[in-house]
């Protein structure tokens, strides 16, 4: 099995692979029997990737949580959340996690919303988290949008509108 061999090729194989299976999961295309299934088969070994007890984990924590967050793992939506807000990381590792969570529509990626479209959020970033909050169908986003274009006074004015456009049915909701 590759969840048991430490060289590089491997790893980075299992890696490749992981990330292959959590866009399946986020995508809808892996559910039901072949999800229960997949965890059945590999929830053990992916739970002993995470870190526990303060650990910093094994280097494939973050592939192994975006495929067990699929399975509503609080653990792995716990360490996805964390690594929102880990500036280590790179945006486009933050970007994997934030995606994941926004595709199971994880409660928590709302108390984290505000942080990720701020000011100190690269362009690309909080751009991946307008499009992730654009999942949920719930007033406080509306609000945390409003919040961000009433701050970002200076936000070019086309992408005012395509945030606008996206948010226009949460604007309803809220109301």
């Amino acid at each position: 099995s590759l969840l048991k061999k430490k060289d590089a090729a491997s790893r980075e194989v299992l890696r490749s692979t992981l990330l292959k299976v959590a866009a399946m999961v986020q995508s809808g295309e892996l559910t039901g029997a072949r999800l229960s299934e997949l965890r059945a088969q590999l929830g053990d070994s992916l739970a002993a990737l995470l870190p526990a007890n303060g650990e910093s984990g094994d280097s494939l924590a973050l592939e192994a949580s975006l495929v067990m967050v699929g399975w509503q793992e609080e653990r792995a939506a716990g360490f996805l959340r964390d690594s929102l807000t880990n500036l280590q990381l790179g945006d486009e590792q933050r970007a994997l996690a934030l995606e994941s969570l926004a595709a199971v529509r994880d409660p928590g990626l709302l108390g984290l919303a505000a942080l990720l479209i701020g000011p100190k959020s690269s362009p690309m970033l909080r751009g991946r988290a307008i499009d992730g909050l654009a999942r949920y169908d719930q007033p406080e986003v509306a609000a945390i949008v409003r919040d961000f274009l009433g701050r970002e006074l200076q936000y070019p004015q086309r992408l005012r509108w395509t945030v606008l456009t996206a948010a226009d049915e949460l604007f309803r909701i809220a109301q």
